[in-house]
């Protein structure tokens, strides 16, 4: 599951009773704030993803990964445009790892912000059959409309909601 806190405003309560209701394992989180991490952790989201690898920003930047196994091989990047990126490895039962990562290019939201954007989905890592299988969650600011979306999944991803045929959206 991904969840974009919108500059940490985003309700603590409904994101665990989401992640508990719905036997999330994995959860990345963008916009995240010092007052999201302490409003989640007061919702209990510790109880129900003990694993953490997380940088509490001001803003809009921050991002973290909360999971139900361990994370290893945690690191912190910086996007185009400041945003804090979080990837690390998941060592799952049966499947072996997998490399995960919150996503979270600036948004083109001016002519000017547009290569901000475009650079930031091209650095993305691209999916190759060499390796542990690679995971992007996050907010791509994209749609599938763009053409900086479809070359990312065109290297090998699958879409989610596109292979299951539906989406978990929760709006207000």
């Amino acid at each position: 599951m991904t969840v974009n806190l919108r500059v940490g405003g985003a309700d603590a309560a409904t994101i665990v009773r989401l992640v508990r209701d719905n036997r999330i394992d994995l959860l990345a989180v963008q916009e995240y704030t010092p007052g999201a991490r302490d409003k989640l952790r007061a919702a209990g989201i510790d109880a129900l993803l003990p694993y953490r690898l997380d940088d509490a920003e001001p803003l809009a930047v921050g991002a973290a990964l909360f999971s139900r196994v361990s994370l290893e091989n945690g690191h912190l990047s910086v996007a185009p445009g400041g945003f804090v990126e979080v990837t690390a490895t998941l060592r799952l039962p049966g499947v072996g790892p997998v490399v995960v990562r919150s996503v979270h290019p600036c948004a083109p939201y001016t002519l000017a912000h547009q290569g901000c954007w475009r650079s930031g989905l091209d650095r993305e890592p691209r999916a190759t059959t060499a390796g542990a299988p690679s995971l992007l969650l996050g907010d791509f600011n994209a749609t599938l409309d763009h053409p900086a979306l479809r070359r990312l999944i065109g290297s090998g991803y699958r879409d989610a909601a596109d292979a299951v045929g539906a989406v978990l959206a929760v709006s207000g």
